[in-house]
């Protein structure tokens, strides 16, 4: 039988032939049963490429690590058939100006992103300059700082929304001259997040100044299928 070392490898005994149930005697086996049993992350190019792995890996090969090349995520299936779990891996974060020249009141106007002044990998803007894909899922802070033109205590009711996938985040502001609107949204991989402004009274105005700022804060036990 196999013997287990103090580093949980298994080490494979060679047999006379391959009914001997003291070890298998194709030297070829020995070294497979070896190198499935080491637990050391494996270099996969993306998710497909790990689950392809999972599911041709032994039972002795688990739990089995994999460096995700594509999320920069260190993953790991704790158990053969089991679920992926991130347990490794910076968190992702982007700045951003904003801008909008024409906010009237009574609208929810979307804000254009300008220019992206800080980023990490994987984001992408969408062609009209609006929505930003986002790279990785996690529980992310967004924050819109914002200037518009004219008197603020004119503006009325003042709210900025923030939309994911549909789901609509809205955050409320006193009519100040520099507004800071805020909220802590769990976003998957591949969404998309957009930014509006909405004021009720004081006419069309316009962004003088805008930022946002998208951090991931937390990397939590999220599941990967």
């Amino acid at each position: 039988m196999p013997i287990i070392d103090l580093f949980k490898r298994v080490l494979p005994k060679v047999g006379t032939s391959a009914a001997d149930s003291d070890g298998p005697v194709n030297i070829q086996t020995v070294f497979e049963d070896f190198s499935s049993s080491l637990h050391s992350p494996i270099p996969v190019a993306d998710q497909t490429e790990a689950d392809q792995i999972a599911s041709a890996a032994p039972a002795t090969a688990f739990p089995l690590f994999v460096f995700n090349q594509s999320t920069v995520t260190l993953d790991v299936m704790a158990q053969q058939g089991g679920a992926w779990d991130m347990v490794g891996g910076r968190p992702h974060g982007l700045t951003a100006t904003l801008y909008q020249t024409n906010l009237p009141n009574g609208v929810v106007k979307n804000l254009g992103i300008g220019s992206i002044t800080r980023q990490t990998e994987g984001w992408a803007l969408s062609s009209d300059n609006v929505r930003l894909t986002v790279p990785s899922t996690g529980l992310y802070l967004v924050q819109a700082n914002i200037n518009v033109s004219g008197d603020s205590q004119t503006l009325g009711r003042v709210f900025t929304e923030f939309e994911v996938e549909g789901q609509k985040y809205r955050t409320g502001s006193a009519a100040e001259d520099q507004m800071n609107f805020m909220a802590v949204i769990p976003i998957t991989a591949g969404s998309t997040i957009a930014t509006y402004f909405y004021h009720s009274a004081g006419g069309t105005r316009s962004v003088q100044q805008g930022v946002l700022t998208v951090v991931q804060t937390l990397a939590p036990r999220w599941k990967r299928g």
